[in-house]
């Protein structure tokens, strides 16, 4: 039906949006435990509630490049996987996995060539391609071609 459609389409659009949060965290944070220090208040904080997760971390973070960011509604809704209205360690530790494979500069390996679907041609420059012709999966290269910068750009931020 159109509301379960609805719900599943916001939940996806918010799954993509947690990836450059995700991204924020590793900058910063060696593990999962350090990341929750700082979203939580404390390492040994057990649990967050939608108040402090709203006021806090959530309220801080900025997205690279103009990206959206859900409201803080609809990514504590994200987390909350068990629909308690509590964010738990476990549940945390879900997003901060997410992005686990994002490439390092060191292995980060130039995109396969993309046609382009207005001209036939092809690119293999993620940032000279127009949104409207990028993938729509959850990796670096994806990500930097609908935020309009190379993939090297969009993994150093």
């Amino acid at each position: 039906n159109e509301f379960e459609f609805t719900v599943a389409y916001n939940l996806d659009a918010t799954e993509l949006a947690m990836v450059p949060f995700c991204a924020h965290l590793h900058s910063f944070s060696w593990n999962s435990t350090q990341a929750w220090a700082y979203v939580a208040g404390s390492e040994s904080a057990n649990e967050l509630s939608k108040d402090r997760w709203s006021s806090g971390a959530w309220a801080k973070y900025l997205p690279p490049f103009n990206f959206s960011k859900p409201s803080a509604t609809g990514s504590f809704t994200f987390i909350d996987a068990d629909n308690n209205g509590v964010m738990s360690r476990s549940e945390f530790d879900t997003i901060f996995n997410l992005c686990h494979n994002v490439p390092k500069q060191s292995n980060i390996t130039t995109p396969s060539p993309v046609a382009s679907p207005t001209s036939g041609s092809t690119t293999t420059s993620s940032s000279s391609q127009k949104p409207s012709s990028c993938c729509r999966e959850v990796s670096a290269s994806c990500l930097s071609c609908l935020a309009g910068v190379t993939v090297e750009e969009f993994c150093s931020q």
